[in-house]
C-alpha cells in the first residue's frame, strides 16, 4: 500500500512532465514547419522553436531526475513560450495578408497548448512531487 496516497505519485508525475514535453515539442515542431515555409512577420521564429525544443528537453530531464532546477527551468520556457507565442499571434494577425493569417492562428493555437502545460504541470501534485523531498 502507498503511503503516500493523496500526495502525489513520482511515476505518474514523470509521465505528466513526459506528456506535456511531447506536447509543447510536436507544437514547436508545426510551428517551426509553417515559419520555414512562408515567412513569419517576427524574426527568429524558427530559431527560437528551437531553442526551446532544447531547454524543454533539458528542464523536464532534470524534472523527471527529480532536481529542482529542472522545474524551474521547465515553467520558465513555458511560461515565455507562452508569452512570446501570444506576442507572435498578434503581430501576425496585425499583419495579416494571405497565408500569414494561418501563422497567426497557429501562434494563438500554441499559446493554448503551451498554457495548459503550463498549468497542468504547476499545479499536479503528481509533477509537484517529482521536486518537493518534504513528502519524503
Amino acid at each position: 500500500m502507498n503511503h503516500h496516497h493523496g500526495r502525489g505519485n513520482i511515476k505518474i508525475g514523470r509521465m505528466f512532465v513526459a506528456g506535456g514535453t511531447l506536447a509543447v515539442l510536436g507544437t514547436n515542431a508545426l510551428v517551426y514547419k509553417e515559419a520555414m515555409v512562408t515567412a513569419y512577420p517576427v524574426p527568429g521564429v524558427p530559431v527560437a522553436m528551437i531553442t526551446g525544443m532544447m531547454w524543454m528537453i533539458a528542464g523536464a530531464g532534470g524534472w523527471c531526475m527529480r532536481r529542482p532546477w529542472g522545474r524551474f527551468m521547465s515553467l520558465t520556457i513555458l511560461t515565455a513560450g507562452c508569452f512570446g507565442l501570444f506576442v507572435t499571434g498578434v503581430v501576425t494577425v496585425a499583419n495579416a495578408q494571405g497565408a500569414v493569417a494561418k501563422q497567426g492562428e497557429l501562434a494563438f493555437v500554441a499559446t493554448a497548448v503551451y498554457l495548459v502545460v503550463t498549468l497542468v504541470l504547476a499545479k499536479s501534485k503528481n509533477v509537484r512531487r517529482l521536486t518537493s523531498r518534504t513528502w519524503e
